[in-house]
This record gives structure tokens, sequence and C-alpha cells, in this order.
């Protein structure tokens, strides 16, 4: 069963994508070419019962890299890395990781200089909630110098962490 979503917006006669809601990233790659993500405001990725990696979908993020303000990821319980692709969504205003039970750091094996958080300089909002095996957060979000606003929805967060007061955006 594939639920795809998409809302359109006609500008000047042409037809530009610019929501996606999909539960099955493969399906989404393979119905549409990727132009078709170019001007992509905004992605919602829900209940695929498949994904484990986003790097399998990087050609998608890098398509739509200047555009994509807004991407939510819930209900994957396979997914064990929000790492790959990421790197290239300059434009991210709000990032929010929801339900992922196998994603206990989400961006373990990362490396130390934050790649690929450092990229994400339009990045305001981050929210962490129902992450079930996150005991601390993760340490490339130091690298969110203008991050604005945090919310943390998980019993399972024992502490924050030293450089909490680096983020002097929050």
């Amino acid at each position: 069963n594939v639920n795809l979503r998409i809302m359109e917006s006609i500008e000047s006669g042409n037809s530009k994508l610019r929501t996606v809601s999909i539960d099955n990233m493969a399906h989404l790659r393979a119905a549409l070419p990727i132009e078709a993500f170019q001007g992509l405001n905004s992605m919602s990725l829900g209940s695929d019962k498949k994904l484990e990696k986003l790097s399998e979908f990087e050609a998608v993020f890098r398509s739509c890299s200047s555009s994509l303000q807004e991407l939510v990821i819930s209900g994957c319980p396979l997914l064990k890395s929000v790492t790959g692709g990421l790197e290239h969504l300059t434009a991210l205003k709000r990032l929010e990781l929801d339900s992922l039970p196998s994603l206990s750091e989400a961006g373990e094996g990362v490396e130390d200089d934050g790649t690929p958080w450092r990229c994400l300089h339009s990045l305001r909002s981050l929210k962490f909630r129902y992450m079930q095996n996150m005991v601390k957060l993760p340490n490339w979000m130091r690298y969110l110098t203008t991050l604005e606003y945090l919310q943390i929805d998980s019993r399972e967060v024992e502490s924050l962490p030293e450089w909490m007061p680096e983020l002097t955006s929050l």
C-alpha cells in the first residue's frame, strides 16, 4: 500500500511540486523524475516500514537542496541513520525527527567535524519526539549555530551536553 500525496502549486502555467507526503521513499523515487523535486518546499516521510538510511535517496535531497525548508521524518522503525543527503539541504529551516526507535543517536557515524550538519546554516527549528533509544543529544547539534527552537520530547535523554551554551541563538 503506497500513500503518495502530492500538492501542486500552479505558477505561470507551469506545474511545480511544492509539498510531498509519502510513506515509501522507494516509490517516490520511482514515481517521479529527479527534476520534479527542484522546487520542493516541504517533505514529510512517515510510516515507511522498510527505510533504513536516508543516503539511498541522496539524489532527491540534492535536487531540492536550495528549496526544501521543512523535513519531517516519522514512524520509520528501521531507520538507523539520518545522515546522507542532509548536507545538501542548505535552505532547510525546520527538521523534525519523530518516533524513530532504531535511531539511538541521530547522526551516528558522523565525522567529528560535524559533517554534514555544518551545512545546515539555515536550520532554525529542531524537534526530537518519541525517540525511544536516544539517551543523549547528538554531538552534531553543537554546529547548529542558527538554531532558535529546540524541542526534546524524550524521557530517555539523561542530561544536556556541556556544549549546549554554544547554541547562543536558542
